[in-house]
């Protein structure tokens, strides 16, 4: 089944969002997945490490959120599913950040939107959207057909 939206209970009011918190990986790995609740600002450091945040289960707050990065010598893979609104607004050296930008259905009014902004060098930030459940080479099929 797929969702054309993000369900009622995956969509956090204010009162139970944390300000912020974040992830730091120097030399290790990082990850946020499965049930987690994202606060309005996360902020994720890496340095030769990696950082994975997924959001595909988690509890996302109404409104804005921001999700800002550094990544040296390492990488940052989001993960947004459909009908949360990403906004990419951050810069690489000599390295990558990345959004492939293409939603499966169109977003509704009143969706979640999430800020990403940083800096990458000589590192990797990448961004996705894909459904629940979806592996990375499932999304590359539907993202290729999509294009044809």
């Amino acid at each position: 089944m797929r969702l054309t939206k993000v369900p009622r209970h995956m969509v956090v009011a204010d009162e139970y969002v944390r300000p912020s918190a974040g992830a730091l990986a120097f030399m290790s790995g990082q990850s946020r997945t499965g049930d987690w609740n994202m606060p309005r600002r996360f902020r994720a450091v890496a340095v030769m490490g990696s950082v994975k945040l997924d959001l595909r289960e988690a509890r996302i707050p109404a409104g804005e959120s921001e999700i800002e990065v550094f990544t040296f010598w390492g990488s940052v893979e989001i993960i947004i599913p459909p009908g949360v609104v990403l906004e990419c607004e951050g810069d690489g050296f000599m390295g990558e950040f990345s959004f492939d930008g293409h939603y499966p259905e169109p977003l509704g009014p009143g969706a979640p939107v999430i800020r990403l902004k940083g800096g990458s060098y000589m590192a990797a930030v990448e961004a996705t959207v894909r459904y629940p459940g979806e592996s990375e080479g499932e999304a590359k099929k539907r993202l290729k057909a999509a294009r044809r």
